[in-house]
């Protein structure tokens, strides 16, 4: 889909398909195409979004479009509390650049043995 056809009322119809749906491509999608418009309905939605997503790319999507309807203290609040809970071993691998695509900033071998290994201190720590 296209931005330059988002509307107030599609834009209506995109959420109730994200909240409707259970496929994350599809959630995911709906909130990249939404995420730059500030349509007064969709203040809500992001912040019910930021609320319900598990994943970390999908929660900043929500949390860029909710930017636009709350203070930038505000939001870098949101932004640091959600980090600073984050255990280190899963920060700085990735980040969003200003067009809403990841940027890798570890190569995959370098994640997975980062990874593997807090994983493996967590199992150690349960036993």
């Amino acid at each position: 889909m296209d931005k330059n056809i988002i509307t107030d009322n599609n834009a209506e119809f995109l959420t109730t398909i994200y909240q409707s749906t259970k496929h994350l491509d599809i959630r995911n999608k709906i909130l990249k195409l939404l995420y730059d418009f500030n349509f007064s309905a969709l203040k809500e939605f992001f912040l019910s979004s930021y609320k319900k997503e598990r994943y970390l790319d999908m929660k900043i999507y929500a949390l860029r479009g909710l930017s636009q309807f709350i203070e930038e203290k505000e939001t870098l609040e949101q932004v640091n509390i959600q980090y600073d809970a984050m255990p280190d071993a899963f920060k700085d691998h990735y980040t969003v650049d200003e067009t809403g695509e990841i940027v890798m900033l570890k190569s995959h071998s370098e994640t997975k043995r980062i990874m593997d290994k807090y994983w493996e201190n967590e199992k150690k720590n349960l036993g």
